[in-house]
């Protein structure tokens, strides 16, 4: 299981994983083009299509406020990638 809080060096590599530093380069990519007035949230207030941010509110939107923060998306691009791990590289997983 990965963990990005801490030292994740101890985890065992997988073919096509994601680590600490990609999950946060996807995070940065995924807000400068989503983020559109640059607030710091996306939301309503943001160029992006009700039927695109639905899906991401769906699993990224932890404390329901219809706005996804930074934080959000880190946490839940690292919760895809555990999910992604269970499933395709266990020993990556534990």
């Amino acid at each position: 299981m990965l963990y990005c809080e801490d030292n994740c060096d101890d985890v065992p590599p997988c073919d096509y994983e994601w680590n600490c530093d990609d999950i946060l380069y996807i995070t940065m990519d995924f807000f400068n083009y989503y983020d559109t007035n640059q607030d710091g949230q996306i939301n309503a207030g943001d160029n992006v299509d009700a039927s695109s941010f639905e899906i991401v509110g769906e699993y990224c939107d932890f404390n329901m406020n219809n706005s996804i923060c930074r934080w959000e998306v880190f946490e839940c691009l690292v919760d895809h990638e555990n999910s992604w791990r269970e499933l395709n590289c266990p020993e990556g997983y534990m």
